[in-house]
Formats: C-alpha cells, sequence, structure tokens
C-alpha cells in the first residue's frame, strides 16, 4: 500500500511540473505574438517614437512661404516648399520631382475637427495644371488647440520654378508661392 501512494505522489509531482512547463511555455508563446513592437509608445516602458531624419536627394530649390490661412476654426500656416528629386520618407515615388509643401495646422475650436486634406489641397502649376497630392503626413483629425507639423507632397516631371506655383486649398482659397 505504502509504494502505492508513493507512485501516485510522483505521478502528481510529474504532472504539476508539466503543467507549470506548459504554462511557461504559453506564455512566452503569447509575449511573442501579442507584445507591441519596441518603439511604440504603447509598450510597457512608453517609449516614444524616433522620428528618423528625412534625406533629401538633389534638392534644387527651396522657398519660405509663411502664409497663414484659415479653414474652418484650423489655421493652416504654409511655411515652405521645396523640390528634389526624391524623399527619404517617400516610398512610393509618382514623378521625376516631389514638390514638398511644410504646412503647420491648429485647430482653434474647441470640438474634434475631421479634415481631408488629401482631396483639399492642389498644386497649380504656372500654365494652369492643377496636380493631386501624392502624399499627406498631417493626420486628419485635428484635435483642439493642438498644433500639428507635416507636409503635402506633389509630384511634378519636369523641374519648375517654386515662386511660379501655387497651393490651392478648397476652392475658396490659394495661396501663391511667389511675392
Amino acid at each position: 500500500m505504502d509504494q502505492i501512494e508513493k507512485k501516485r505522489r510522483f505521478r502528481s509531482v510529474r504532472i504539476g511540473t508539466l503543467i507549470a512547463i506548459a504554462v511557461i511555455m504559453l506564455a512566452v508563446i503569447m509575449v511573442l505574438f501579442y507584445a507591441p513592437p519596441e518603439g511604440e509608445t504603447n509598450n510597457v516602458r512608453g517609449d516614444a517614437e524616433i522620428t528618423p531624419t528625412v534625406g533629401i536627394t538633389n534638392l534644387t530649390e527651396t522657398l519660405k512661404i509663411n502664409h497663414t490661412f484659415q479653414y474652418k476654426d484650423i489655421d493652416i500656416t504654409v511655411s515652405q516648399a521645396m523640390i528634389a528629386t526624391k524623399f527619404s520618407d517617400d516610398k512610393n515615388r509618382a514623378g521625376k520631382y516631389t514638390i514638398r509643401v511644410m504646412v503647420q495646422t491648429q485647430n482653434k475650436g474647441q470640438e474634434i475637427m475631421g479634415v481631408d486634406y488629401a482631396s483639399l489641397a492642389h498644386l497649380v502649376l504656372p500654365d494652369g495644371k492643377v496636380i493631386g497630392t501624392k502624399r499627406v503626413s498631417v493626420k486628419p483629425l485635428e484635435m483642439p488647440n493642438q498644433p500639428q507639423t507635416g507636409y503635402f507632397d506633389f509630384p511634378v516631371d519636369t523641374q519648375v520654378s517654386l515662386s511660379s506655383l501655387s497651393l490651392r486649398f478648397d476652392t475658396a482659397t490659394t495661396v501663391p508661392f511667389g511675392k
């Protein structure tokens, strides 16, 4: 009888060990699949995402604009424009050149505003041709009193003088780049 009791005790210790190993393996697998990737702000340590420095290839012209206009309750400042053959953060090239228009936005109202910048912003070339954006880095949700900085990218096939261009925003606002 004593020997049967020892076997039962040995089996229960062995089963308990196997269950513990299975639980640990399950926890490791869940961490590997469901833990946030390193560098995201929703991770355990709260690390802020590091924004890499943008490399610019063949920057041919830069123009300071500093023109502010209002769309609904949002102040939009067009600060500068650049033309280059490539920006390192632009993965999908559309033209031989990219015109990047730097903007700052701030919602002056008290409610969250949604703005579809991609469909509202257009570049007007000297010949009157209108080009839509290929990439917009400004988030479409504007939080109250929270400034944003970003850009609108426009593809062009030929090098143009930035001072001959203008930014058309919706149908009512045009910001000329030249003086």
